[in-house]
């Protein structure tokens, strides 16, 4: 079998309504679908999905990420607490 393409990530998150906030105010993604513990974004292009499981532990670093490509500099002002 041969991949020819990637069709969405998916990131488990522990508050589903404050993860849509960042995701649209950050990265400017198009909220497309919003169940009770999901939620589809298009990410310039990209299928991103959203699912919220509040049980999991969150109190260390797993390695595990994924970093974009952006023209703006957005870190600073999240660190700020201009963003939220």
């Amino acid at each position: 079998m041969t991949v020819k393409g990637l069709n969405h990530f998916l990131f488990s998150v522990s508050n589903l309504e404050n993860s849509i906030e960042f995701y649209q105010n950050v990265f400017d993604a198009k909220l497309l679908a919003k169940g009770k513990i999901t939620a589809y974004f298009d990410l310039n292009g990209m299928w991103l999905a959203l699912n919220e499981e509040k049980d999991i532990p969150r109190n260390e670093i797993s390695g595990m990420g994924i970093a974009f490509v952006t023209k703006e500099l957005v870190l600073k002002q999240i660190s700020e607490g201009e963003l939220f």
